[in-house]
Order: C-alpha cells, then sequence, then structure tokens
C-alpha cells in the first residue's frame, strides 16, 4: 500500500519547477508576477532613497539657519 504525498515544490503561482511541460502561458503568468515583484521592490527602494534625500536636505536647512 502506497501513500500519495502533495509535491511540495509547486509554487503559489501553480508553477512546478519539475514539470517541463509547462505551458507558455504558465510561463508569461510565472515571468510577469516576477517582474512586478521585482518593480515593487525597486519602487520600495527608490521611495526610501528619496524620503532620505528630503529629510537630508531639511536638516541641512535647519544647520544653515542656525549658523
Amino acid at each position: 500500500m502506497s501513500m500519495i504525498f502533495p509535491r511540495e515544490s509547486v509554487s503559489q503561482d501553480g508553477h512546478d519547477p519539475q514539470d517541463p511541460k509547462q505551458s507558455p502561458a504558465d510561463m508569461t503568468a510565472f515571468v510577469q508576477n516576477l517582474l512586478q515583484q521585482m518593480q515593487n521592490r525597486f519602487q520600495t527602494m527608490s521611495d526610501s532613497i528619496v524620503t532620505k534625500n528630503i529629510l537630508l536636505f531639511w536638516f541641512a536647512l535647519q544647520v544653515l539657519k542656525i549658523c
């Protein structure tokens, strides 16, 4: 008697990296999802850099007012 276990390698979006017969639509969806995640991370980094530069500029203006 054999037991069937679910494959743990299938990602949340249904992509199975061990299945060589992924459809082009599946691969397209996977790549689009990956690119969206990358875009979100770059946007977060960019926003953080801009915020830090604004705060640094504001702080420098405050220091110059004191002097």
